[in-house]
């Protein structure tokens, strides 16, 4: 349950607090666009619907086996591997303790006597005047299948959100202002390094391009080894075509403005 969200709330956002199930005050993320009637009645509906929510790993019920169950594809005559015993750090030590804590206390995992050979541990760091509608049912399934929100994952009736390196938007996903922002303020390439950072900064946008290989491939001719640099008036050519490509986006005209929710 717990780490960074990985949505990024792109307008303004407004904490609201509701009362769990238990009795505690904890807070949820509304858009700050709404008006303060429309907030009013978000907050209601996921007042009404708190027991969806989960603030820790305890408070999540856990989906029934039926509906989704993860397994290995082990063979089962392959033989286990030995690995010899790695001590953790005295640093790593009291991180590991509350992680195991959090896991015992959630039911996740319990104490069982293992044979020596199994792997160590990695320690890694871990509405508006719809609202009612289509929300509701929403709720009403994960109620269903005992599925839970996290509530530092959800963002209700924001008009746009940053999500994995896009942009989330009415009109669908759109590339992430940021990224356009440090291409437009790229100069032409003077070295192959300063070739190879384009290229990947483009990559990370090369859906919102069209045919962006095709317009990249005389960035790649530079990057052949065995000759000098030569940034020609071709490469030229196709990197002022995708930074206009990136300035005048087909994908933001004529959308019709519809609701979202982001709940990761």
């Amino acid at each position: 349950m717990g780490g960074q969200s990985r949505l990024e709330a792109a307008e303004e956002v407004v904490e609201m607090e509701v009362l769990t199930l238990g009795g505690k005050v904890e807070r949820v993320r509304v858009s700050g666009g709404l008006t303060p009637e429309a907030q009013g009645k978000m907050l209601e509906c996921i007042q009404k619907n708190v027991d969806i929510f989960a603030w820790s790993a305890a408070e999540m019920p856990g989906i029934d086996a039926d509906v989704a169950c993860h397994r290995l594809n082990l063979d089962p005559e392959a033989r286990p591997v030995r690995q010899k015993k790695r001590p953790m750090t005295d640093r790593l030590a009291e991180p590991i303790r509350e992680e195991v804590a959090k896991l015992l206390n959630a039911g996740f995992v319990s104490e069982i006597q293992y044979p020596g050979w199994v792997s160590n541990v990695v320690m890694v760091k871990s509405c508006r005047e719809m609202v009612g509608g289509d929300l509701e049912e929403t709720f009403a399934t994960l109620r269903e299948y005992k599925m839970r929100l996290n509530p530092l994952k959800c963002i209700f009736e924001a008009s746009k959100d940053k999500f994995l390196g896009h942009l989330l938007t009415h009109a669908g996903v759109e590339p992430n202002p940021d990224k356009v922002r440090a291409i437009m303020e790229l100069w032409s390439p003077r070295n192959a390094k300063e070739v190879q950072r384009l290229t990947g900064k483009l990559t990370s946008l090369s859906r919102f391009l069209s045919q962006a290989g095709e317009k990249c491939s005389s960035f790649f001719k530079t990057l052949r080894g065995g000759q000098r640099f030569e940034w020609t008036s071709e490469c030229e050519e196709a990197f002022q075509a995708l930074k206009g490509q990136l300035t005048q986006p087909p994908y933001s005209r004529g959308q019709r403005r519809e609701r979202i929710y982001s709940c990761i």
